[in-house]
């Protein structure tokens, strides 16, 4: 935790700072561009998830840093709720203040504070952070706070491609940081309750061939996605 209080002033800066630029393929990206990215993937699953509820989604941003994902969901998803949760408290502190004004927005470092019928929950690059030995604690909690027939949505880093190890390497936050593979997030899911439970790799095309992307929905079983999305669904 106090190494994200540190830096949650300059988060995204670090972040932006760690792409390879001198990378041709990387050139003109940042965070904001990744994140969107992700976007392209979940965003089919949250409208399935509207479709089946018949109303706007309550999201769980979990370990929600300083809200910049939360962020994006507000762009995409307008008329939906979000509470974010991180267990720095200085990262909460850093929450833009539009967005903590946001109707049906809240941000806590408190998890007592958070509801337990959540539509669905988010783990974007989060488990890499947290001890390996509590990271079943992690996907317990969340599934206690969801509603039957919510899902949780993992995304990590994909450490099979070169480009994602180099930005790790070069992220200082990321030092200690203990990455994970498919099967093992997939695993965490099934063992704290969830099925359905599904994984394919994401992320394959930098800004400067973006126009390539219209193939993603054929490559999610190639392992050279930036990133992983491992899903399931609490019975």
């Amino acid at each position: 935790m106090g190494d994200f209080n540190r830096v949650a002033k300059n988060y995204e800066d670090i972040v932006n700072g760690a792409m390879p630029q001198q990378n041709a393929l990387f050139r003109g990206a940042d965070h904001a561009y990744f994140n969107e990215y992700k976007m392209r993937y979940l965003a089919p699953f949250f409208a399935q998830q509207e479709k089946e509820t018949g109303h706007a989604l309550k999201l769980l941003d979990y370990g929600c840093g300083t809200g910049i994902f939360s962020e994006v969901l507000a762009h995409h998803l307008p008329d939906a709720r979000v509470h974010g949760f991180d267990i720095s408290d200085g990262s909460i502190a850093e929450v833009p203040a539009n967005l903590r004004a946001r109707e049906g927005f809240r941000f806590t470092s408190d998890i007592a504070e958070l509801d337990k019928d959540y539509d669905a929950a988010l783990l974007v690059t989060v488990l890499h952070h947290v001890p390996v030995k509590e990271r079943a604690q992690v996907i317990g909690n969340i599934y206690a706070r969801l509603r039957k027939g919510g899902a949780l949505y993992i995304i990590e880093h994909n450490m099979k491609n070169p480009l994602t190890r180099q930005m790790v390497a070069n992220c200082s936050f990321d030092s200690d940081a203990v990455m994970l593979e498919t099967r093992e997030a997939e695993q965490l899911l099934r063992d704290s309750g969830f099925t359905a439970v599904t994984s394919r790799y994401i992320v394959f095309f930098p800004k400067t061939v973006a126009w390539l992307r219209w193939m993603d929905g054929v490559l999610g079983w190639i392992p050279l996605g930036a990133q992983f999305l491992a899903v399931g669904q609490k019975n």
